[in-house]
């Protein structure tokens, strides 16, 4: 993954970070989203589809 021998450096780590933290607000946003997703659809179903 990393070019050469030895740890990354602090930029590469910080850069990962960040890359990571991106990843995991997107994943958690979806996963809330899959989560609410059967109540709404049944709320929406009750109110508009009779």
């Amino acid at each position: 993954m990393f070019a050469g021998a030895g740890a990354p450096s602090q930029e590469q780590v910080e850069k990962l970070n960040k890359q990571a933290s991106a990843e995991l607000k997107k994943a958690t946003t979806i996963a809330a989203l899959l989560a609410i997703a059967p109540f709404a659809i049944s709320m929406f179903k009750s109110k508009f589809v009779k």
